[in-house]
């Protein structure tokens, strides 16, 4: 019995010593497979710009001496590594990269499809299909040799029927670039429409840059404000760099150059850096409102200048690396208008808004760059269309800068006249001169100062000028004529608890409603703070009453949102009914007004008439 057991034991031991190491190999083998098992993409009979980033495998080549024939040998191919966590950017690099991919066509017809390598800049992009090489791209061959007319570089690739294909795609520069990787697939037809909509955008974002350009250069050159001019500049690098970031620059002006191709990314974001900094200069004036800025403007400008010499003698590694610094020197910008404004320098605040949007586009291309936020279609373009919205704001701050330039110049050259006055007779002809330029001037400021500032409709002054006619007329043609005013209740406390800027809201879209609801012959004016007059011809007190009310429900309608809270609004009216023939405006007003007092003391928000 005992020798049984022991031949029994004997046995499970050398079962297990046999087994395993079998189950070793076998799990070993499972798991190797699991790791490495490429996956297949499927091919569809329509795609739109698909991502293969998880499907997609690379080879790093530092010393850039792999060829295809050494990529065919099992050794190399194993190497090949799915990429990491899918992101496609591997930042600033010198190596060549090596992409491989699997397709396969389910359908029983063959499929002709497109494969884009997104990112424009590679000096040398080679497709080869099943170890063979199949296509040539980059821009270091002219556009016209492209196998496919678009600036990414785009293959046209058939695939017959129920077969599979390996992909290979070797991407390089002749020297250091930005590493972006990202592949998309495509039918003719969707990428076609892409593209359309895609050129229309760019197209767009041109012809307003070309507006901005022109226009701003025309003012300067009339007026020779030194910012006018520098704007224009700025305009113009910003437009030469959205033609090197596009490809329409490699495509249409510098495709035979590889030179200007390797050039032309460095030295279009350093000239804007430049440009910017010239411009930031003028408009603010930094040297005479902040040394210090002025100082730290200067050292950006000498950075963005650098970049560039270091370009030109063939240290490209550090031309990206002060072009970089640039661009982020440029986040600080609308902290720099944000310190003159505080200084009282008003002008500065669209200044402050147009650089905010800037520095958005220019954190989201670097979030972009390390693989923060995913690149989509149309997300490239976003740095393109910050920049046409900052630009338009720019020009909008040069229109507000020029505004209080000729305010400040019409307040000399009244002191200036009137020294001239107390002065020789013979300087009475150029009093003369200069007195008619100062009417003309007061002629326009009169015109422009009908208007309130803030609600755009008649301040006080223009409108009893403008009711006073209306009384006459009214006398004239016998017609009947209403006046109403109303305030805004408990405005007081809504600046006091939310601020100045949440009141001026609220008075601008109380003025929007009542301007929405009157009609064009109404005459409409802010004659206080929070007070409005309504002058309604052609109509009794009945229907003045009447539309007081409407006015009344559409105001409690307004809503003011901030933070999530909305503010309600509302309003008191006082009506009346103007005697043409026995009152004035003032009267009838004055009569208005104790209505006015007494919805307010009934209760507010409501309407009483005397």
């Amino acid at each position: 019995m005992l020798s049984y057991h022991n031949d029994t034991k004997l046995a499970s031991q050398t079962v297990s010593l046999l087994i395993t190491p079998l189950l070793v190999l076998f799990f070993s083998l499972l798991f190797t497979n699991f790791c490495f098992a490429e996956s297949t993409i499927n091919l569809k009979q329509v795609m739109q710009g698909e991502s293969i980033a998880l499907s997609t495998y690379y080879l790093e080549d530092p010393e850039k001496t792999y060829n295809i024939d050494q990529l065919q040998s099992a050794a190399l191919l194993s190497r090949f590594q799915p990429l990491p966590h899918g992101k496609s950017r591997f930042g600033i690099s010198s190596s060549d990269y090596w992409l491989k991919i699997i397709v396969k066509n389910t359908d029983d017809t063959e499929l002709i499809w497109l494969l884009e390598s997104v990112h424009q800049q590679w000096d040398h992009v080679k497709l080869y299909i099943n170890g063979e090489k199949k296509f040539y791209g980059g821009d270091h061959i002219p556009f016209t040799q492209r196998p496919f007319a678009s600036e990414s570089n785009v293959f046209e690739i058939t695939t017959p029927a129920k077969a599979e294909q390996q992909v290979l795609i070797h991407l390089s520069y002749d020297q250091l670039g930005l590493a972006e990787t990202k592949i998309r697939l495509w039918t003719a037809k969707e990428y076609s429409q892409y593209y359309a909509s895609r050129y229309f955008i760019i197209g767009a974002m041109f012809g307003l840059g070309i507006i901005l350009f022109f226009y701003n250069l025309f003012i300067g050159y009339s007026t020779r404000l030194p910012e006018f001019l520098w704007y224009s500049a700025y305009a113009f690098s910003a437009l030469f760099a959205l033609l090197t970031q596009s490809g329409l620059g490699y495509r249409f002006l510098w495709s035979n150059s590889n030179w200007f191709s390797d050039f032309s990314p460095v030295f279009a974001s350093a000239l804007l850096m430049i440009m910017a900094t010239q411009f930031t200069r003028s408009f603010l004036n930094t040297s005479t409102e902040s040394v210090t800025i002025d100082r730290l403007l200067k050292i950006i400008f000498v950075v963005a200048g650098l970049s560039i010499f270091f370009s030109l003698i063939g240290y490209r590694d550090y031309a990206i690396i002060f072009s970089i610094l640039g661009m982020l020197a440029s986040l600080f910008f609308p902290f720099i208008g944000w310190f003159i404004y505080l200084k009282g320098k008003s002008y500065a605040r669209f200044y402050i808004l147009g650089w905010a949007i800037w520095s958005l586009g220019i954190a989201i291309a670097a979030l972009q760059n390390i693989g923060m936020i995913q690149v989509t279609l149309y997300s490239g373009l976003s740095t393109g269309l910050c920049f046409s919205i900052e630009a338009a704001l720019l020009s909008f701050a040069l229109a507000d800068r020029f505004n209080q330039l000729t305010k400040e110049k019409k307040e000399i050259e009244l002191i200036h006249i009137e020294h001239l006055e107390k002065n020789h007779l013979l300087l009475e002809e150029l009093v003369t001169e200069r007195t008619e330029e100062l009417e003309q001037a007061k002629n326009q400021a009169e015109l422009l100062a009908r208007n309130d500032p803030l609600t755009n409709i008649l301040n006080r002054r223009a409108f009893f000028e403008c009711g006073s006619i209306e009384v006459e007329r009214s006398l004239r043609y016998k017609s009947s004529l209403a006046v109403m005013m109303l305030d805004l209740d408990h405005f007081k406390s809504v600046n006091d608890n939310y601020g100045h800027a949440v009141g001026d809201k609220a008075l601008s879209s109380v003025a929007n409603t009542l301007k929405s609801m009157i009609r064009n012959v109404d005459i409409i004016g802010r004659i206080g703070g929070e007070e409005f007059a309504l002058i309604v011809p052609h109509a009794d007190l009945k229907m003045a009453v009447k539309l007081a009310h409407r006015l009344r429900l559409c105001i409690e309608k307004v809503e003011i949102v901030i933070d999530d809270k909305p503010i309600k609004i509302t309003a008191s009216f006082g009506v009346t009914s103007i005697n043409v023939k026995n009152e004035s405006l003032d009267e009838a007003l004055k009569r208005a007004d104790k209505a006015l007092y007494m919805a307010k003391d009934n209760g507010r928000n409501r309407v009483e008439h005397l």
